[in-house]
């Protein structure tokens, strides 16, 4: 499953429940920044600056916790 099926999955479950609506909103925006931050990823791997691959793969990863998060939160919120 990948984190837009994950997302279209917690929107349908949390239908109109406005503090789940909320997370949604913010996760929405993070999964914008991921996918920029897998750009910058993708262009770093090229080089050979290992300790900026360490950085943005980190950063990469954080993001992804957060999202993950955010839409369990979301889709159990009352």
């Amino acid at each position: 499953m990948t984190i837009e099926q994950y997302l279209a999955f917690v929107k349908q479950a949390v239908g109109k429940n406005e503090k789940g609506l909320a997370m949604i909103k913010v996760a929405e925006a993070d999964i914008k920044t991921l996918k920029e931050k897998n750009k910058q990823l993708e262009e770093i791997l090229k080089s050979e600056d290992y300790k900026k691959q360490i950085e943005i793969a980190s950063e990469v990863s954080k993001l992804f916790q957060k999202i993950l998060k955010n839409l369990q939160d979301a889709a159990f919120a009352q």
